[in-house]
């Protein structure tokens, strides 16, 4: 289902922002990848937060 519908967001003719959340370890970036991985006009790119470190002074 959630397959389905990014195709049909990928298929249309308006840009579209799409936003996936929730719980860690659910399978949405392995969602994603399969979503854009035999189209040649989509770029995935993953971004992780790294821990900032401590000012001590």
């Amino acid at each position: 289902m959630e397959l389905e519908h990014l195709t049909e967001c990928f298929e249309s003719d308006t840009a579209e922002f799409i936003v996936i959340y929730g719980r860690r370890r659910l399978g949405k970036s392995e969602l994603v990848r399969e979503s854009i991985e035999s189209r040649g006009d989509a770029i995935y790119k993953e971004y992780r937060r790294k821990p900032t470190a401590l000012a001590v002074g």
